[in-house]
């Protein structure tokens, strides 16, 4: 009642109206959450067929420091030794109260971490204070006056590394792995990870050489909309990458702009043919994640937008089922006619050409 009072504003027609239509999902321009080269939904209404449940472990355990890490499994342990302790029972309670619902829910992105990450690193911290107490006790049996000193050594090991990788991050953060990741920069999370790092590059890269009026496909039009401006180049055309109609209506020399971190259900198969069929003419690298390729569409003697491939396959990395099963990108066939089903609506790829044009029957 006080929150009313102190904002009636909340009551009026049209805020309630936007609530029901954020509550109803009808914000979301874009579906689908690439991750690992599977394009899965994230729509928080599916339970089953989304993201994985293993996603803020996977997240944890690659993201975080070896010997933070570490830490966090002896605390995990120690606290689990003292579970009847009300200090150490709420700490558990915590840290599982956050993972197993958050984990069974099928939305999931990594900024939704952020309020695990206090429960994960205050027991981390315990977990380094049993590690000390530990390599004390190991030394103290010998040499007692070195117990303090390789305490200290082992808290300064710790705060040490996690500098380390601050440096060694910066200022692009998000791409970080630990050893565990194998050195795959953005192949875990592009769409978390790289966000629109590079854009900027691939933009400029095309106001530099791009003809005058010569048409931009991308899926970021505020940002191009900006770098445009920016680099003097407002007579370029920018067409969304999702929107068949435009795309079929540009010029037959169009630049295309991809991304890993803005592939999405909407215009993953007019990608993976540009992506099949041209080579890219620039590739914007950031932190050894390639994070924009920059393509250019030719006009090809067979470009004929009234003759259609009849050639129907059907693709064995689609599946046929409800909205929210995981789409193989390295298996999606080139050329096919594919029939599936996506947001509970039935379509057709036809191949026209070099680029697919997608018809929602």
């Amino acid at each position: 009642m006080v929150f009313i009072l102190a904002d009636p504003v909340i009551l009026l027609p049209g805020t309630l109206r936007y609530m029901l239509h954020y509550a109803g999902e009808g914000t979301m321009t874009h579906h689908g959450y690439l991750m690992m080269g599977h394009l899965r939904s994230e729509e928080p209404g599916h339970l089953r067929g989304g993201m994985p449940i293993y996603f803020y472990l996977l997240f944890l355990t690659l993201k975080t420091p070896l010997p933070v890490l570490v830490a966090l499994i002896v605390g995990l342990s120690e606290l689990w030794k003292r579970r009847r302790e009300p200090g150490p029972f709420f700490m558990i309670f915590m840290f599982v109260f956050w993972i197993v619902p958050f984990s069974l829910v099928g939305a999931k992105w990594l900024r939704y971490m952020l309020s695990w990450m206090p429960a994960v690193y205050i027991i981390s911290a315990v977990g380094l204070v049993r590690i000390g107490r530990w390599a004390s006790a190991k030394v103290g049996q010998t040499r007692r006056q070195w117990a303090p000193a390789l305490a200290a050594a082992v808290a300064l090991m710790f705060v040490a590394e996690a500098a380390w990788v601050a440096v060694e991050s910066a200022p692009y953060y998000t791409l970080y792995l630990n050893p565990l990741g194998l050195g795959r920069t953005g192949h875990y999370f592009p769409h978390d990870e790289e966000n629109d790092m590079g854009l900027r590059e691939a933009i400029k890269h095309i106001a530099r050489e791009a003809p005058n009026g010569a048409y931009v496909g991308g899926a970021s039009e505020c940002v191009f909309a900006y770098y445009l401006h920016k680099f003097g180049r407002d007579d370029l055309h920018y067409f969304d990458l999702s929107d068949r109609t435009p795309w079929a209506q540009a010029s037959p020399s169009a630049y295309l702009v991809i991304q890993d971190g803005r592939k999405y259900f909407e215009n993953i198969s007019s990608i993976r043919e540009v992506e099949a069929s041209h080579a890219p003419l620039r590739t914007v690298e950031i932190g050894g994640a390639e994070a924009v390729r920059v393509y250019r569409e030719y006009e090809a003697s067979d470009r004929n937008f009234d003759q259609v491939d009849e050639k129907v396959a059907t693709a064995s990395a689609l599946k046929p089922t409800s909205f929210g099963r995981e789409l193989n990108l390295a298996q999606l066939p080139v050329g096919d006619h594919c029939y599936g089903n996506i947001a509970s609506r039935c379509f057709k790829v036809e191949r026209r050409s070099l680029r697919e044009l997608v018809r929602i029957r």
